[in-house]
């Protein structure tokens, strides 16, 4: 993998006007958006906190959006409209999509390596642990 493959963060021209210690991370084919990001899980005694995020991930033919919500991991399906960028619309994001997320979740971990380690590890783990991960469960020892 080439380093332009990598995730970057996006310092200027944020599209959201939001609280300072928002962060965007993006390259060819994801966009990462961090909200209400706390402290740092880093340095020892430091616990990070996250309010929400989302992760987009682009393919050739099709979007998703997954998004933690604090609590919830949701996906949704993102229909880019007409390829027509004249009469391109809004685009549509379509709820209940079951996407491949270990696909997603082991491409994430390869382009993420420039992200900050606290902030990666929090997003694989909420991915990871959500119903809709097929991995869901099975990282845990046995009883």
């Amino acid at each position: 993998m080439e380093k332009s493959d990598l995730m970057y963060e996006v310092i200027h021209g944020k599209p959201n006007t939001g609280p300072q210690f928002d962060r965007w991370f993006r390259n060819r084919r994801f966009d990462l958006s961090i909200y209400g990001v706390h402290g740092d899980a880093t340095p020892p005694g430091h616990s990070l906190r996250v309010l929400w995020f989302r992760l987009d991930h682009r393919e050739r033919l099709k979007s998703v959006s997954l998004f933690w919500d604090g609590q919830n991991l949701r996906a949704y399906l993102v229909d880019e409209g007409d390829a027509d960028v004249r009469k391109n619309n809004s685009p549509l994001m379509i709820a209940s999509l079951t996407p491949d997320l270990q696909k997603i979740i082991d491409e994430f971990k390869i382009v993420s390596a420039d992200i900050p380690d606290s902030l990666r590890d929090f997003v694989v783990e909420h991915l990871t642990q959500s119903p809709l991960s097929t991995t869901a469960g099975l990282n845990r020892e046995p009883d």
